[in-house]
């Protein structure tokens, strides 16, 4: 992400003279961050660590990036919709476990591989649920063109908490688990 944003101030910088760079440095900034929404961890022991120190689920998505053509539909309508955005801020943990044909070492390739194993993915994409004890709450291998509410509604229902926090309602003054 940093290289993309200093890739695109470089444009912005040789395009733009004087005060001008100021203001289209400030608007390429901003239309990453509007862009962005809740943070993808990339790091399974990052995501596991906020997960047990916030006590909030893991939703980890299982993707081929560079050869999977219904990972890249499901990220497109579902995961990187606003509307999932909003329902997985402060709900969830997002863990993205990417197993592309080339651009990863082999010690890479390993651990990630090692990750589905545990988790029993053998398709792609998988879309799993995890606890913050590391049990799978709920699993959805495939994607068939669902809507994000119709995803939110499945992951929603599996969610640890209240009635009203599954509903996708939280209540403040509920406990979690």
């Amino acid at each position: 992400m940093a290289s993309g944003i200093r890739r695109a101030l470089t444009r912005s910088f040789s395009a733009c003279r004087g005060g001008s760079f100021v203001i289209a440095a400030a608007l390429v900034c901003s239309s990453f961050a509007v862009a962005a929404g809740p943070q993808w961890h990339t790091s399974f022991e990052e995501a596991v660590t906020i997960c047990q120190t916030s006590d909030l689920p893991i939703v980890a998505f299982f993707t081929g990036s560079d050869w999977c053509p219904h990972c890249k539909t499901l990220e497109k309508k579902v995961l990187h919709t606003k509307a999932f955005a909003e329902w997985a801020e402060g709900r969830v943990v997002l863990l993205e476990i990417d197993m592309p044909q080339d651009g990863l070492s082999r010690e890479e390739r390993a651990e990630r591989s090692r990750i589905c194993k545990a988790y029993g993915v053998r398709s792609f994409p998988s879309v799993l649920l995890i606890g913050p004890d590391g049990s799978v709450l709920h699993r959805q291998a495939g994607y068939s063109g669902q809507s994000a509410p119709h995803w939110i509604g499945m992951f929603a229902e599996h969610l640890p908490g209240t009635a009203e926090t599954v509903a996708g309602k939280p209540d403040a003054s509920s406990t979690r688990r």
